[in-house]
């Protein structure tokens, strides 16, 4: 082998071992993923939640998001089961990549607030008329970038369409909501 050859594969590992080195935080990410202390997916969302209680929202809790190239998160709760199909609850931008566990009564510092459907800024919990459970939806977006220059008052549609290309990865957590 001459001193050509050889330096070209000296070249060759090189490239290899820097590929390797930063693809390994993506081959090493968990999935990403969204949970609650306050109640278990699929179950009933406690009442000290709901417009009727307290109408601050449970704490969520963020995993799996070690991507590098996560810059923020967003969130939008909404009923699909309401009449109008798609009743927002929640919008925010703008939650620090580094975000694990949030609420709307300790948002994280930066974070932006959003229009719901009842014209408010901010959280509204759970108002379903009675009759069936309705289910509540929590959608967070990983985001490759962050949002600033978004007005206070943007709702959840506004939002989805600047995230077209945005996204890095999705989670939900599905709550039920019944009124008594």
């Amino acid at each position: 082998m001459n001193a050509a050859q050889h330096e070209s594969g000296l070249v060759a590992s090189l490239v290899l071992l820097c590929i390797a080195l930063v693809a390994e935080p993506l081959a090493g990410q968990s999935q990403l993923s969204l949970s609650s202390p306050d109640f278990q997916p699929g179950q009933p969302i406690p009442a000290k939640f709901s417009k009727a209680g307290e109408n601050i929202s449970p704490t969520l809790e963020i995993k799996g998001a070690r991507d590098y190239r996560i810059k923020s998160f967003a969130l939008v709760l909404h009923d699909p089961d309401a009449p109008n199909k798609n009743w927002v609850h929640w919008v925010m931008w703008n939650l620090p990549a580094d975000t694990t566990t949030f609420s709307s009564s300790d948002p994280p510092d930066g974070s932006r607030l959003g229009t719901n459907s009842w014209g408010n800024v901010g959280y509204s919990g759970p108002a379903p008329p009675p009759g069936p459970a309705h289910r509540y939806i929590f959608t967070l977006y990983a985001l490759d970038f962050l949002l600033p220059d978004l007005p206070p008052r943007t709702t959840a549609g506004q939002l989805k369409s600047r995230l077209h290309g945005h996204i890095l990865g999705e989670a939900t957590l599905v709550g039920t909501y019944q009124t008594e």
